[in-house]
This record gives C-alpha cells, sequence and structure tokens, in this order.
C-alpha cells in the first residue's frame, strides 16, 4: 500500500473515533468498480491504485460524514467547483476517486461515481 495516503496518526485517530461512528453505506456506480472492491477486477491502473482504492472505501464506511475525511489532510478531500455533488479523493498518481454524499435516513450514503484523472477528464 502507498504510505502517501494516510499517515500512523490518521489511523489512529481513526480507530479511536470508530466507536462514535455509524457505518456509511457505501455503493457503486457500476459493477466495475463494486468487483475492484472485492478484489476481483482491476481499475487498469497499476495494483498500486487498486489497492489504495480499496483502502479509500474502508475509510469511507467508516466515516461518519464529510468532517472525517476532511481531517484526514492527505486524502485531499475537496469539492469539485465545475461539478454538482461530485467530490473527490486522493489516490496514487494523478487518480482521484470520485464520489457524492447523499444522506439517507439516519445516515449517509456515499456513491462511487469512478476513478479519473480530475484534470483530464473521465477515464
Amino acid at each position: 500500500m502507498s504510505e502517501f495516503l494516510i499517515s500512523k496518526f490518521e489511523i489512529d485517530i481513526a480507530w479511536i473515533s470508530l466507536l462514535e461512528f455509524r457505518r456509511v453505506e457505501v455503493v457503486f456506480a457500476n459493477a466495475t468498480l463494486a468487483a475492484v472492491d472485492a478484489g476481483t477486477a482491476s481499475l487498469g491502473f497499476g495494483q498500486e491504485v487498486d489497492e489504495d482504492f480499496r483502502q479509500l472505501i474502508d475509510i469511507l464506511v467508516f466515516s461518519q460524514d464529510e468532517r472525517n475525511l476532511r481531517a484526514m489532510k492527505s486524502l485531499h478531500y475537496e469539492k469539485l467547483t465545475d461539478r454538482d455533488g461530485d467530490r473527490s479523493l486522493r489516490l496514487p498518481g494523478r487518480w482521484r476517486m470520485i464520489i457524492r454524499l447523499e444522506q439517507k435516513g439516519t445516515g449517509t450514503q456515499v456513491l462511487v461515481v469512478g476513478v479519473e484523472d480530475y484534470h483530464r477528464g473521465r477515464s
């Protein structure tokens, strides 16, 4: 796994906070993304990107809301100004995971839209 994605300090904070969290529902925009999470497919951008993708999914599942994602500075969590409702999280190299957050009842649902080189458009 890439050492740049999250620091040991951030992991410690995340684990301590898990006791207070309710899980977030993560859904995928297509079957390929779900298969990458299950480890049965690849995004096609290298093993490091696939592994960090799965790590980000785990982080999303245990995030209570956006505040937790913002607190982990190494994720480079940001709203995409030109795409209403879309947000991005950093993956290795130029790749970003694109997500959308929606409130569902008392929890949050995260739709994983895809992985792309945001600065060049969808890949």
